[in-house]
């Protein structure tokens, strides 16, 4: 398609093709070379703010009847199916089968203020963190008050799940064993315990945080897989999501090893080679205790990995995918102690 035409009367037509579709913009000017020179500077000025994520073609083209079909495009592409689903108040005040004053005025306020805008369907888990960080701000604010207004958000969420047919947060379980791995590890923790095992592992403890996949399956990550476009590795049946922190890990990865095969690359285009039982058994273990902590088990890092993933903006559908941790109700479980701690 040639993106500059002349149409009967001798005037210039630009063509765009914008969000999969064809547009047509008359320009009124006559078809010499000086204004074909300036409509090709400036379909070039629009094709690299599209590049960029920056274009606007109300602001190119104000008064075009396209603008209209661009802004039912972004809707079809912000809301999924063209739904337009609800803002969490909207759905709390209309469609909401259940007490609407469950929780006091003060956090009731709170919660409007953080999720209130948003639409039910997008609502992520660092919505959810930013909601509990504010609660825990208000003065005077029990366990019980601070539990319960939780809770109240997740009912809200569960029933507009069921309404709409989208994925649910998860479901809140007030369950809390009170175990020795009750209180979860941070980034900053993950931090200060990669700080002291060997350097040659410390990526990849990283990248079993950021990403949630096991040492084993880290070791096998070929650059092939992984999509510059999407963030993401391509697995066999599996994507992987890989967020900034990871992004920036794997960067210094690709400079450091020069390996254009493996991700954790050894010499020569190998693999890395790893003792996957003494990395999980003695490396992880003693470097908990040289922070201070006891002895943690491999697998409470897997349960970091799952709120790392959640607050990243996974659902819980995707993480069990990406983990591997198929039983809903532990992904349920390891959130939930995170939310109320």
């Amino acid at each position: 398609m040639r993106a500059i035409v002349s149409d009967t009367e001798g005037n210039l037509v630009l063509r765009l093709k914008i969000l999969g579709h064809h547009f047509s913009e008359q320009t009124m000017f006559t078809d010499i070379s000086k204004n074909r020179a300036f409509l090709h500077a400036t379909l070039k000025k629009i094709n690299d703010e599209i590049k960029t994520g920056v274009f606007d073609y109300a602001l190119h083209f104000p008064h075009s009847k396209n603008t209209l079909v661009i802004n039912a495009l972004k809707s079809k592409f912000l809301s999924p199916g063209w739904r337009g689903l609800p803002t969490f108040k909207h759905f709390l005040l209309n469609e909401y089968h259940g007490k609407q004053d469950e929780v006091g005025q003060i956090l009731m306020i709170c919660i409007m203020g953080s999720l209130g805008d948003q639409r039910v369907d997008e609502i992520l888990g660092y919505n959810i963190l930013k909601l509990k960080d504010m609660l825990k701000t208000i003065k005077g604010i029990t366990k019980p008050n601070y539990v319960a207004a939780m809770e109240f958000v997740f009912k809200i969420l569960d029933q507009a799940a069921l309404v709409y047919v989208f994925p649910r947060p998860f479901k809140l379980v007030l369950k809390d064993d009170g175990g020795q791995y009750a209180r979860p590890l941070c980034h900053r923790d993950i931090l200060k315990i990669v700080d002291n095992v060997p350097s040659k592992y410390r990526e990849v403890f990283l990248l079993q945080y950021y990403t949630g996949l096991s040492s084993r399956e880290l070791v096998e990550l070929e650059w092939k897989q992984y999509s510059v476009k999407d963030t993401t590795f391509f697995l066999p049946g599996r994507d992987v999501y890989i967020d900034p922190y990871a992004r920036r890990l794997l960067f210094q990865l690709r400079k450091k090893s020069g390996n254009s095969r493996y991700v954790l690359g050894a010499p020569f285009g190998k693999k890395l080679k790893i003792n996957h039982c003494w990395l999980s058994k003695e490396c992880w273990p003693k470097a908990c205790q040289e922070i201070g902590r006891e002895a943690l088990p491999i697998h409470v890092l897997k349960r970091a990995s799952v709120f790392y993933l959640y607050e990243a903006g996974l659902s819980v559908d995707q993480i069990c995918q990406q983990t591997q941790i198929q039983f809903r109700p532990v992904i349920h479980q390891i959130l939930s102690q995170h939310v109320l701690n």
